[in-house]
């Protein structure tokens, strides 16, 4: 109780904000685009018909001059992170510089996280586009995060961990159903166990954060070029 105690006092104490902005007042979207905003997956069900397919695959994707994307996370949940307040740190600043750095785009002028109480329990491309849409989200960017580890445990030396992490990312144009990016950012990351850590699953943790930190940043990078480069409605 005292760990969640302490952890809980130092996230009231700094935090790490990831609220939503205010829609800009020059954001428009033009009526008379010449490609259209209207799904291309109107019934959503398991099959298309070939005119559907056509459609689809004939769309060529614009985007409004500037958009805001949700984020959502389908990374399985890691309560370990709450053995240690130094994890919650890590945590809550590599969410902030995944953040910024898509906010650093001129294309995007809002990038935050749906709110939980939005997220559908089928996390399936229609149910996602509902509540992007009550969201007024231009774009959905789901992504997941996998890792597998290594210990090399050394008779002579620091004894220590390797990460290989994966972050799968997907984006979805909320008008159209279209997935326009996709990415798979693998990373890896060596940390040696540090005499003050309680046991090697604090060393392994860290390497895992560290990697994803890695996979995160090269989506975010390659995501924000991809919208750069994406003509405009």
């Amino acid at each position: 109780m005292k760990y969640i105690a302490l952890i809980l006092g130092a996230l009231l104490a700094s935090g790490c904000s990831t609220s939503s902005t205010h829609r800009p007042s020059d954001y428009q979207v033009e009526t008379n685009a010449p490609q259209p905003t209207v799904s291309l997956f109107p019934n959503d069900g398991p099959s298309m018909s070939d005119a559907q397919i056509k459609n689809a695959l004939a769309h060529q994707i614009s985007l409004p001059q500037i958009n805001r994307i949700a984020i959502v996370n389908l990374s399985t949940k890691n309560n370990s992170r709450m053995n240690s307040q130094e994890f919650v740190q890590i945590d809550n600043e590599m969410i902030t510089h995944f953040i910024d750095k898509l906010k650093s785009s001129h294309r995007i002028y809002d990038a935050s996280f749906l709110p939980t109480l939005l997220l559908p329990q089928q996390k399936t491309v229609p149910f996602l586009r509902e509540a992007a849409a009550r969201y007024q989200a231009d774009l959905i960017l789901v992504y997941k995060n996998g890792c597998d580890n290594f210990k090399q445990l050394r008779l002579f030396e620091q004894d220590r961990v390797r990460s290989y992490c994966s972050t799968e990312a997907v984006l979805i144009d909320t008008r159209t159903g279209i997935v326009p990016f996709t990415l798979t950012a693998t990373k890896q990351y060596t940390v040696n166990r540090d005499a003050k850590e309680l046991n090697f699953h604090e060393t392994l943790r860290k390497a895992e954060l560290k990697a994803i930190n890695a996979g995160l940043s090269e989506v975010a990078t390659k995501l924000t070029s991809h919208i750069e480069a994406t003509p405009k409605l």
